[in-house]
């Protein structure tokens, strides 16, 4: 055994990623494990890039 778990090869994976096209080209992922029946899962912002965002905790929204 080469240390790949069997049956987890490119064509299985395949089935399971979807592409998203951003600023900087195309993101290959995982697609959402949830389907639902009328409303498609989605993002509202593409992902970010590297360094785009200062490393700090958000201010959080809606407390008090």
């Amino acid at each position: 055994m080469n240390g790949e778990p069997s049956g987890l090869g490119p064509d299985f994976l395949a089935g399971l990623a979807m592409t998203t096209e951003t600023e900087r080209g195309a993101v290959y992922r995982l697609a959402p494990v949830l389907e639902l029946s009328e409303t498609p899962p989605r993002w509202d912002r593409p992902t970010a890039p590297l360094g785009g965002h200062p490393p700090v905790w958000p201010e959080r929204v809606g407390t008090g």
